[in-house]
């Protein structure tokens, strides 16, 4: 493990014993360095995005705690992504969010940790060849696209979320990383589900109507993500984790504990009324009954508990319109459901207009505008459609032989997990990877989504730990290998 030293010669490669003699100038130098850079932060403070404010502010003082603690400022950017549909401004046509500027920061510390050890070490993921072909192929695709801006912005964020992915299994490099980044998801998984409740009940509740069918904004929490749909995605997945910890927990308190927080995050899915996201959360719910018999117990108090809090919290409104929004759709297609299909028919149409190359990165947006009807549609609420719809027939190939390489990835990293802690750990990252797949069908989380990268790098990062070898054990039998150790 690489050591860290606390003096700017000795992180730029410098020499170590003139740095020290010239210590007792280090934190004056520093200090008034920062302290000049808040004042000016201050004196400008009003023209800038409050948010924006608050991440400048800290910013200094994450990235000096960052250089000795990467993985605490990775945990920061697991928080900011939450954030990822909040705009600190604008660099020409282009958005950017406070998940970029959390980005921009973890990989600033990326690669002072690579350049202070004289090393920049790329890890391997397992599937990087099957991911390297597809990426290729998105880029080649840039070259007919209908849109070249739209088409850059996606390229960005792709590029982006593949240096995520990346950093995330390289930051991850042992159980204490591993246990902080999800501990912290946890949290920003509570933070986002307390928004999503306080936003119901202040006002959700007041724009109930009975017998609703269009869904309108102020009916469905969407936290700080600006949409319902990635407040449920980043909740659910947040289940998934927390289910993990429930299984793992070896003391009653540490359950209850668990079981609570699930309980939090439940809710504030509910109120989401996002159907793919809550059908994803029973799914979740019977992976873990299925694999682990000893929550099955657990599970129903926790359910029961849910809903009586659910009911509380709500005075019932959530439960009704709840009702309402899942059942009527057996009464035939109401209003999102027929624009859903409508947007089915349109992507299908494109497809068989171009079927083995598709209409290039981006390009969804352009063809949705010529249809007139959904000219603000980016994504075809299917990542299959979305794929086949962009890359084509070559560029769904391609990822389909990706999925394969990772379900063969997983399924022997799954055989090699000895402990039942580690197995709980592993079946939290096995069912979030799932829920993926899920939402393939009819759900608009793409490449393009920071959930999608940021969740994968911890998954795999697990994984990497989990299996890592233990100097002198037989992975798969944890006793003494042959001729190892004592």
């Amino acid at each position: 493990m690489a050591t860290w030293i606390n003096t700017p010669a000795a992180l730029f490669g410098g020499n170590r014993s003139l740095a020290l003699r010239a210590r007792p100038s280090y934190p004056w130098g520093w200090l008034g360095g920062i302290l000049f850079y808040e004042l000016l932060l201050g004196a400008v403070a009003g023209v800038l995005h409050p948010i924006a404010v608050i991440f400048l502010a800290v910013g200094p003082f994450a990235f000096i705690i960052g250089v000795t603690r990467p993985i605490l400022v990775y945990g920061l950017f697991i928080l900011s992504v939450q954030f990822s549909d909040i705009s600190l401004g604008q660099i020409g046509p282009f958005q950017v969010r406070v998940v970029d500027v959390g980005f921009l920061l973890v990989f600033g510390l990326f690669l002072l940790k690579g350049l202070s050890e004289k090393k920049l070490t790329i890890p391997k993921i397992g599937f990087d060849s099957a991911l390297w072909f597809f990426l290729a192929w998105i880029a080649l695709s840039f070259a007919w696209t209908l849109d070249r801006n739209v088409g850059f912005e996606a390229l960005i964020k792709i590029g982006i979320g593949v240096l995520t992915l990346y950093m995330s299994v390289s930051l991850i490099s042992g159980r204490r990383q591993l246990d902080m980044a999800i501990n912290i998801w946890i949290l920003a998984g509570l933070i986002s589900a307390g928004a999503a409740i306080y936003e119901f009940q202040t006002v959700a509740m007041y724009h109930i109507q009975p017998g609703m069918t269009k869904w309108a904004t102020p009916v469905r929490s969407q936290g700080f993500f600006g949409g319902p749909i990635m407040l449920g995605s980043f909740l659910t997945l947040s289940i998934c984790i927390n289910y993990g910890l429930i299984v793992k927990a070896t003391s009653m308190g540490k359950k209850m504990l668990w079981l609570m927080t699930a309980g939090i995050m439940a809710i504030g899915l509910l109120t989401t009324l996002s159907r793919n996201d809550i059908a994803a959360f029973f799914l979740v719910t019977a992976f873990f009954n299925y694999r682990f018999k000893q929550v099955r117990v657990p599970t129903g108090i926790g359910v029961v508990v849910v809903l009586l809090i659910g009911l509380v919290l709500t005075g019932g409104k959530l439960f009704s319109v709840f009702w309402e929004r899942f059942f009527y759709v057996f009464q035939g297609l109401e209003v999102s459901s027929q624009m859903r299909v409508d947007i089915w028919r349109l992507a299908l149409n494109t497809i068989l207009a171009h079927p083995l190359h598709g209409v290039g990165l981006g390009g969804f947006p352009a063809i949705a505008a010529a249809a007139e009807k959904y000219g603000s549609l980016v994504y075809p609420h299917s990542m299959i459609l979305y794929v086949m719809v962009e890359f084509g027939f070559i560029g769904f190939a391609l990822v389909a032989n990706m999925a394969l390489r990772i379900f063969v990835l997983v399924r022997r990293a799954e055989k090699r997990l000895v402990t039942h802690s580690d197995k709980a750990i592993g079946s939290a990252m096995t069912a979030g990877l799932i829920v993926h797949l899920f939402w393939t069908l009819s759900q608009n989380i793409t490449f393009q989504h920071i959930i999608f990268w940021v969740f994968s790098g911890i998954a795999f990062g697990a994984f990497h730990v989990l299996t890592a070898p233990v100097p002198g054990k037989d992975p798969r039998t944890a006793t003494p290998a042959r001729g190892g150790g004592r």
